[in-house]
């Protein structure tokens, strides 16, 4: 494979995991393996790539009710289709698929159905994760059309004038910057899917009711718990990378902040003191501008005024934020490094390893930009999950969750690390967690395509290098 973009299952009595490859094709992976053919190839409908693309098939999801009616959705890069502007870079598309027969063991290319076609202005921030929820509906995440801070072409105005942009916080011109939630077995007046009637801004005058929650940069790794909270991390710019507990209504604040502090377009690296806590109350009634409950910096030494104060800081060891255990400020920092984009993974609710109940096992993507990526955990407090589904403004740095390195062993590790960049996490029908990676930055170029991986999982450990599985 080249660059695996995510792993899932499908709810049947088959053993075998679905991998997206970023240039196209969906691999099945069962008892002896990665299968020689694809399940699905859509690469003849994708963009031609660059040599480092964020753009390709990015996510896969299956109908709750796949092992009966075959069909499945996927999410890829088109080159810009009917109603995308010509100075737009391509299109982002959602389609329904089917299966070739009863035994749902091959796609049926033929059978694409598109449900939801968006203008992408530039190449990167495509998000692309797709998951079904308890309820039923599919969970669509959305980036703020690329670029930086949130600006320039294709991003429009918002209510926050210090602030140039951004799509992040508009939820009327377009659908980025957000998670959508939508109702594949139903059709809308006007959209071959309907907008669930309990979805935040139905019926609201002006509002785009796809909008579930807002206030995105980058969406990438997005899961649903077995108790059904929504997790989804969120990839950061300069400074801080970010996860949060998704909760309906919410605004998760980009681009007025990055993670939990103040973000200005003007001075990305050199973020103000203070900037709003909530919307005014002409832009949908006034709502909280909503923190993460994972924050962490891209080096050490952004956090060093606060480590050097007396109450502390968010992400101080103290506070439980910073990655803890290890030399050099901390297990996963290297040379005062720690990561520069976060990739989401999910709550090992397994038994099989101890250690690992309960945590929120995830993962930053490379070192530096150009070494191979980290795996963490972080540990949720105990009722974590009691909001009643909707979002409160009761968030902060002090409660942001406890974060270590997980320590990896076996052939795809070195030092405590995997060997390559962390692309995506997946989570097999047994409730294990995978990690998905590569060995190259690039989709195109010297280092692609790759050999496929040989082995999952890794050996791991909580900071102790402690064998737990092979």
């Amino acid at each position: 494979m080249t660059a695996p973009t995510s792993l899932t299952v499908a709810d049947e009595d088959v053993d075998r995991r679905f991998i997206t490859d970023q240039t196209g094709q969906i691999y099945v992976h069962g008892p002896d393996g990665l299968e020689d053919e694809p399940f699905l190839d859509v690469s003849d409908q994708l963009v031609e790539f660059m040599e480092f693309d964020e753009r390709g098939l990015l996510g896969l999801a299956f109908h709750p009710d796949f092992a009966d009616n075959g069909r499945f959705y996927v999410r890829y890069s088109s080159p810009p289709r009917d109603g995308t502007p010509k100075e737009y870079d391509h299109t982002f598309v959602l389609s329904e698929f089917q299966t070739a027969g009863d035994d749902n063991a091959q796609a049926d290319p033929d059978s694409e159905r598109v449900l939801l076609e968006i203008p992408e202005p530039q190449f990167n921030h495509n998000s692309g994760n797709i998951c079904f929820g308890p309820d039923g509906y599919l969970y669509v995440g959305t980036g703020d059309g690329g670029g930086a801070n949130d600006t320039g072409t294709g991003h429009v105005g918002d209510w926050y004038d210090e602030n140039d942009g951004g799509n992040g916080q508009d939820t009327q011109a377009n659908l980025l910057g957000a998670i959508l939630r939508i109702d594949v077995d139903q059709e809308g007046e006007a959209t071959p899917y309907a907008i669930p009637d309990d979805n935040p801004l139905v019926d609201q005058e002006g509002e785009l009711g796809e909008h579930y929650v807002r206030g995105f940069r980058n969406p990438w790794g997005m899961s649903v718990t077995d108790g059904g909270e929504l997790l989804a991390a969120d990839v950061g710019q300069n400074l801080f990378e970010s996860v949060n507990h998704v909760q309906r209504g919410g605004n998760y604040s980009w681009n007025i902040t990055e993670g939990t502090r103040c973000f200005s377009t003007g001075t990305p690296l050199d973020p103000p003191q203070n900037c709003p806590q909530r919307t005014p109350d002409d832009v949908r009634g006034g709502e909280p501008l909503l923190d993460p409950v994972i924050e962490y910096p891209h080096e050490v030494s952004v956090l060093e005024p606060e480590l050097g104060a007396e109450n502390g800081g968010g992400n101080e060891t103290a506070a439980g934020n910073e990655t803890t255990g290890g030399t050099g400020g901390g297990a996963g920092v290297s040379s005062g490094q720690i990561g520069v984009s976060v990739t989401g993974g999910s709550l090992y609710e397994s038994d099989e390893i101890s250690d690992l109940e309960g945590a929120y096992v995830f993962g930053d993507w490379s070192l530096d930009g150009e070494s191979p990526g980290t795996v963490f955990l972080a540990r949720p407090p105990e009722g974590w999950q009691d909001t009643e589904g909707e979002a409160t403004g009761e968030s902060g740095q002090d409660g942001l969750w406890p974060i270590e390195q997980l320590q990896l062993e076996g052939e795809a590790a070195e030092n405590g690390r995997p060997t390559g960049f962390v692309y995506a996490f997946g989570e097999g029908a047994d409730g294990e967690i995978y990690v998905l990676t590569t060995s190259t930055s690039t989709v195109e170029g010297e280092g692609a395509p790759l050999p496929r991986p040989s082995r999952w999982p890794w050996w791991c450990g909580t900071g102790r290098w402690r064998r737990c599985r092979d």
